[in-house]
């Protein structure tokens, strides 16, 4: 069976005002289809920065300076922005570790999935709204029509789980 990912001597530093911070030094995982994969390490190990490097999502005052990331065989590293974004969202993605970071109780379900077609798709507010209000994702739950607007987040992890 081939691996659906391969990371292989990644290294991310971060030029602070302190200096040079060397985050991930020669970081090496795989994982195949149908496989889930736990970070485990102490706060501040890297385990953020080495799922925020897989996504194509440092940004500065951090760099990846060697390495690879092959997802399907692809290198995501040598892929551009746009290139990254077919797939960051889509094909693959993280579960954060910060509960600010996470599903939030105070917005609905619907606003939660109107953002990714936003964010994903380029879509206007108001277009990205429709679009969550039609989506499979909102019309496959036992809900009244029009209900998901204010349904938290909270009942949407109850509907996924119950899946």
């Amino acid at each position: 069976m081939r691996n659906l990912l391969e990371v292989e001597n990644l290294v991310v530093h971060f030029d602070t005002d302190g200096g040079l911070v060397e985050v991930l030094d020669d970081v090496n995982f795989t994982m195949r289809a149908g496989e889930t994969l736990g970070l485990v390490g102490e706060s501040g190990s890297g385990k953020s920065v080495s799922a925020i490097a897989v996504l194509g999502m440092i940004r500065r005052p951090g760099r990846i300076l060697a390495g690879s990331i092959r997802f399907e065989g692809i290198d995501l590293l040598r892929l551009s922005e746009d290139e990254m974004r077919r797939y960051r969202g889509r094909r693959i993605a993280m579960i954060p570790q910060s509960y600010r970071t996470a599903l939030n109780p105070v917005i609905s379900a619907g606003r939660l999935i109107s953002r990714l077609f936003e964010i994903h798709e380029g879509c206007s507010r108001a277009a990205a709204s429709r679009r969550a209000l039609s989506s499979s994702i909102l019309s496959a739950w036992p809900i009244p029509h029009g209900a998901c607007s204010n349904i938290r987040i909270s009942f949407l992890a109850a509907c996924a789980s119950a899946s």
